[in-house]
């Protein structure tokens, strides 16, 4: 992608996320870019920032909106590439995703879904992540040729939100089907044909009817899941609507689905390369949650978040104008050697863990965080008492196209008992 506002003034690197190079290592790139332009506007005329301070200190500033599907970049977005309907401008829709939204709006939907949607629930469900842990793993002992992406990076979530949000059994496969559809929201920079997009439209559709009807069974009969906590979650009197509670499933989904299943390949990818590590986490499985950290920083699903100044902001030297497309590049805060000591190295009990970002950081931080962190814990400590050695098969890494989900496309690995 060429950038035609890129001027002389311009610095040597540049941010292209759709470059061949970028997608086989970006890491290089963000190196270059801490070091030469940790403040630098690329493609479409975005602003991307590199550093760790930087990112962190963006990710709570007030100045910087969510809904920045109104911005010129976005614009130009769709004129490079189709997206499904979870993306289009629709700042009149009363249902609209509070992923897209600023406060007031996102904090009231926030509040709710937190009410119903608590680290308590999570801590419920141990049981049902570990049991649906073991059975993919069994499932997958008895495959001559193991995907992690497919045998396990792809119904982990979706059998996980499945509990969430009390999917009867005999429904569990027309869920499945749909549920695939609004993860690819994500992929923000990824081509899509027409045909595909309103094929995608109509899948969103469907499913946000299955939820609908889902919601007038759970209104008859109250269950002990997720859409029945959404319709009784109440603060002071106010609640949400049905179709707030549609959207605030597919949030979810949005945020669960695509991260997890390229977490999970992340993870393996992390553990076949770096045995020693492995070999760290078998003797010490206590280490399971820092090392859901260190992967979410080493090898992060997510790479970037998109923001829209509100206000005029000076960083580094430069000034972002009311309108101004900011990308802050959580990946390459997370690399930063002035926050991580020995950035480049993969370290599952590197002190200070939480302080990685691939989870998000402020008000907008990754509401599946309450989910994913104890299921990769679960999966680790897992992987630790069944295998010795996690071992990749003879085909190669490649990862998916587009930027805003990375992960290998498939990853197929041996499991050394």
């Amino acid at each position: 992608m060429n950038n035609p506002t890129q001027t002389a003034e311009d610095p040597a690197v540049y941010f292209d996320p759709l470059s061949e190079a970028f997608r086989a290592d970006p890491f290089e790139l963000y190196r270059r870019l801490l070091e030469e332009a940790p403040v630098h506007r690329g493609a479409m005329g975005a602003w991307f920032v590199t550093r760790y301070a930087d990112v962190a200190t963006l990710l709570r500033d007030g100045r910087l909106g969510k809904e920045f599907t109104q911005s010129s970049f976005f614009d130009e977005l769709e004129a490079v590439t189709l997206q499904p309907r979870f993306l289009e401008r629709a700042p009149e829709d009363p249902d609209k995703p509070f992923l897209l939204c600023d406060p007031p709006f996102h904090t009231r939907q926030r509040a709710l879904l937190t009410q119903a949607f608590s680290p308590a629930v999570a801590r419920g469900m141990q049981a049902d992540i570990e049991r649906i842990v073991g059975e993919l793993l069994d499932e997958a002992e008895r495959k001559p040729d193991f995907d992690v992406v497919a045998d396990l990076g792809d119904p982990l979530p979706l059998k996980l939100l499945a509990s969430l949000f009390g999917v009867p059994a005999e429904e569990y496969d027309e869920y499945a089907a749909l549920a695939t559809t609004p993860a690819g929201a994500l992929d923000v920079l990824q081509d899509q044909s027409p045909e595909a997009v309103a094929q995608r439209r109509a899948e969103l559709e469907a499913l946000q009817r299955y939820f609908l009807k889902l919601i007038e069974r759970r209104r008859a009969e109250p269950g002990d899941d997720l859409v029945t906590r959404l319709l009784n979650a109440a603060v002071e009197g106010d609640k949400l609507t049905d179709g707030e509670v549609v959207c605030a499933c597919i949030v979810l989904i949005v945020a669960a689905y695509g991260a997890t299943k390229c977490f999970a390949a992340n993870a393996f990818l992390m553990f076949a390369r770096y045995p020693d590590q492995y070999d760290r986490l078998r003797e010490h499985p206590e280490l399971a949650e820092s090392a859901v950290d260190e992967v979410s920083r080493f090898e992060p699903p997510v790479h970037a978040v998109g923001r829209e100044a509100t206000a005029r902001i000076e960083l580094d030297g430069h000034v972002i104008e009311p309108g101004d497309t900011v990308m802050p590049l959580i990946a390459a805060a997370n690399r930063d050697p002035e926050k991580f000591e020995n950035p480049d190295v993969f370290d599952i009990g590197r002190a200070n863990h939480k302080a990685q970002m691939g989870f998000g950081v402020g008000i907008h931080y990754c509401p599946g965080t309450v989910l994913s962190k104890p299921a990769g814990a679960a999966l680790f400590r897992e992987l630790a008492k069944r295998y010795r050695r996690i071992r990749l098969a003879d085909a190669p890494v490649e990862y998916k196209p587009g930027f805003g989900l990375r992960g290998p496309e498939q990853l197929h690995v041996v499991f050394d008992a």
